[in-house]
């Protein structure tokens, strides 16, 4: 079977086909792997293959098979997030060291601008564990379009362009929902901007 029926079946419950399709991208999880240990030459092995393979696993069910993104080239950009991220919760990847991995320096655009801006001042007024608790019942109320452009945006790290090839809309669809999602969450959290907090910074 191609890629598009396996994910077809694997949708659709048939491990059999998941099966063929995480096969598949056993050379993806390895050659993530290998670029990441050169960070952290202790780190096993073993483990970040392992999450190689959760987030391989997590790609089939997050792939928008209508979408025209190669389903290789989008899983390796999962595969990859969740690596980095793993290595950032044992504190074992820095922030600089992921903007060395991407190769280039990271600038905030307006929605990180907006989100950075609403988390600061949601600290500032509850204090963070607080903020977290209520920040983690907001998103959950938010309805589900709006919490897969959060999850795109700010969990797996995909750009615009990239968020909106999975969701099948416009980059400027995205920067809309994103910025519903952040005027509701700014709501559900009773957090007043200052004004210039919104739309500055880099497009």
């Amino acid at each position: 079977m191609t890629d598009r029926n396996l994910l077809i079946a694997a949708k659709k419950g048939d491990q059999r086909a998941r099966e063929q399709l995480l096969i598949s991208l056993g050379k993806v999880i390895q050659r993530q792997a290998a670029h990441l240990t050169y960070y952290n030459l202790s780190l096993e092995w073993d483990d970040l293959t392992a999450v190689g393979l959760i987030a391989a696993n997590d790609a089939i069910d997050l792939y928008n098979i209508d979408s025209g993104v190669d389903f290789q080239h989008f899983a390796s950009r999962i595969i990859r997030n969740k690596m980095v991220d793993y290595l950032r919760s044992f504190g074992t990847f820095t922030r600089n060291d992921v903007a060395k991995y991407k190769r280039g320096e990271l600038t905030l655009n307006k929605e990180e601008l907006s989100l950075e801006a609403l988390l600061e001042e949601g600290i500032t007024l509850k204090g963070e564990d607080a903020l977290l608790v209520e920040l983690e019942a907001a998103v959950a109320q938010l309805p589900p379009r709006l919490k897969k452009v959060l999850q795109l945006r700010y969990v797996d790290n995909f750009t615009v362009k990239e968020s909106a090839e999975i969701m099948g809309v416009t980059p400027g669809r995205i920067s809309q929902l994103v910025g519903e999602a952040l005027e509701m969450l700014r709501c559900s959290l009773g957090i007043e901007l200052q004004r210039g907090d919104q739309g500055t910074g880099n497009a």
